[in-house]
């Protein structure tokens, strides 16, 4: 772990060191064969997520599901004909109103695209999710300006 240190004062109380822990990546678990990109969630339900289906090795009209999990999108490849939905001919992807609702998406939402190639799954990840993920973590930095 490497440690960092700042003084910081508040109107109320005198300065004192923060410190923050943040581990090294080579502490991080690493997840080979993946691929992060974003995308912009347009006006017609449809994501672009060209790249991100090319580390899958999905090429256009491969049907795919969608499995939400706690607000995640889970993307997976479908059976032949097991799916409505499928990569059209640019990479885009539709999603349905039931997904939106789930993942709490909206048109003009910037969503993080994760190709995690070992699971077979591309993960989408929606702002809340992330703010809620990263909000420990912002909070520190706040502390920090």
């Amino acid at each position: 772990m490497h440690t960092f240190q700042r003084q910081f004062a508040t109107p109320t109380s005198p300065a004192r060191p923060l410190v923050v822990s943040a581990p090294r990546t080579s502490d991080l678990p690493q997840i080979s064969n993946a691929g992060i990109s974003l995308s912009v969630l347009n006006d017609r339900a449809r994501i672009a997520a060209r790249r991100i289906f090319d580390v899958m090795g999905w090429p256009a009209r491969t049907p795919v599901e969608h499995i939400v999990l706690d607000r995640v999108l889970a993307i997976r490849a479908a059976e032949p004909r097991g799916s409505r939905f499928a990569i059209d001919s640019r990479g885009h992807i539709r999603l349905p109103a039931a997904v939106q609702r789930a993942t709490g998406t909206a048109p003009g939402d910037a969503l993080l695209l994760m190709a995690i190639r070992a699971c077979g799954v591309v993960a989408v990840l929606p702002p809340a999710v992330l703010f809620d993920a990263l909000s420990p973590v912002l909070a520190r930095i706040e502390v920090l300006g």
